[in-house]
C-alpha cells in the first residue's frame, strides 16, 4: 500500500478524474481555506463546488471514509478521525506553472476504505493513458513514483511547491 502518492495535476483534473471513485467508494472531499482570519472546512459534492471555493486562500484539501463532524473533531489530525482521512496538498496552478498534489494518509493504522481508495486511486493512474510515470531531474525511485497529467503539464513550468520554486520539475518524454 502506498502511504504517499504524489500527481503533477491542477486539484480540478484531480477531483474530475476521481469524482467517480469518490462516490463508488462513498467517499468525502473536504476543502480547507482562510475565510477572513479563520479556517474553513467545505464539504465538496460537485466540481462547480470546487471551482466556487479554490481561490487564493485554498490551503489543503482531505478525503474520508466517513463524514467529518466539526462538533465531535477539531480537526481532520484528531487522533480520533485521522484513521479515516487522506491529507491532499498542493494542485495550485495558473496559466503557466503547475505545482505538484501530494496525498497522504494521515494515520499509521487507517481504517479499510481508506487503505483501498489509495490502492484503487494508484491503479487507475497507471491505467490511465492521460496519466505518465516519473519526473526528473533527480534520479531516485521517489522521482520515478511521481504520475503527472500529460495535458496538465504541457507548456507549464513545474514545480514541486509554489512556496520553494528553487529547481523546476521536468515530466517524463521531456526528461
Amino acid at each position: 500500500m502506498a502511504n504517499l502518492t504524489n500527481i503533477f495535476t491542477s486539484i480540478i483534473s484531480f477531483y474530475t478524474e476521481i469524482s467517480d471513485l469518490l462516490t463508488e467508494m462513498e467517499m468525502y472531499f473536504y476543502l480547507e481555506k482562510r475565510t477572513g482570519s479563520q479556517w474553513e472546512i467545505i464539504k465538496i459534492g460537485t466540481e462547480a463546488e470546487l471551482l466556487e471555493n479554490i481561490g487564493d486562500h485554498y490551503r489543503s484539501f482531505f478525503i474520508s471514509s466517513e463524514i467529518f463532524d466539526e462538533s465531535r473533531f477539531e480537526n481532520f489530525y484528531d487522533d480520533q478521525f485521522c484513521v479515516h482521512a487522506v491529507e491532499g496538498l498542493g494542485g495550485r496552478y495558473n496559466k503557466v506553472e503547475l505545482e505538484m498534489l501530494s496525498l497522504r494518509i494521515i494515520s499509521k493504522t487507517p481504517d479499510i476504505k481508506v487503505k483501498l481508495f489509495i490502492d484503487r486511486l494508484v491503479k487507475l493512474l497507471k491505467k490511465n493513458s492521460g496519466y505518465g510515470l516519473g519526473v526528473g531531474p533527480g534520479e531516485s525511485p521517489l522521482y520515478r513514483r511521481m504520475f503527472y497529467n500529460r495535458s496538465d503539464v504541457q507548456e507549464r513550468t513545474l514545480w514541486f511547491d509554489f512556496e520553494r520554486k528553487v529547481t523546476p520539475v521536468i515530466a517524463g518524454e521531456n526528461q
